[in-house]
């Protein structure tokens, strides 16, 4: 996984200077680098979401998912209910791989034998139980398609 591939610089120049003009490009220089700042944390999270759609194959619930209803739209229902099956077989074998993921951050948080501060540890609990989180989700989903 990639986080903060690129360093970046805040541009304005934060240069003292008197009077109304200066107060306004300090300002703006402000606004500026929140706005680069939070740009930045955008990208960097989708950047990871994205990461973790890759590593745990999100797209293998997706595709069949979305072919399931592409043919049950035109009336095949058939094939949508064969694209349904290998969705639910995926969604198991997801359900279990992030609960997984998720279980072992949180062991690997509370190990106290590694070099970690408490927020690198908050961090990587926080992320443990969302995957956990997501895991209990895939199974809710799974339990959820239509049979029918």
């Amino acid at each position: 996984m990639m986080i903060f591939s690129s360093l970046y610089t805040f541009k304005p120049s934060l240069a003292t200077t008197s009077g109304s003009d200066g107060t306004e490009q300090f300002s703006t220089a402000i606004t500026n680098a929140r706005d680069q700042f939070e740009d930045e944390l955008m990208t960097q999270g989708k950047m990871l979401v994205d990461d973790m759609g890759n590593a745990f194959n999100i797209e293998s619930v997706q595709s069949p998912l979305s072919l399931a209803y592409q043919y049950a739209f035109t009336g095949n229902i058939t094939e949508a209910k064969s694209e349904l099956q290998i969705a639910s077989s995926e969604l198991d074998s997801l359900a279990i791989n992030l609960t997984r993921a998720g279980q072992q951050m949180a062991v690997i948080s509370e190990n106290k034998s590694l070099t970690a501060d408490n927020s690198t540890r908050q961090m990587i609990a926080g992320l443990g139980d969302a995957l956990t989180q997501l895991g209990v989700s895939a199974n809710e989903l799974k339990q959820n398609l239509p049979t029918d």
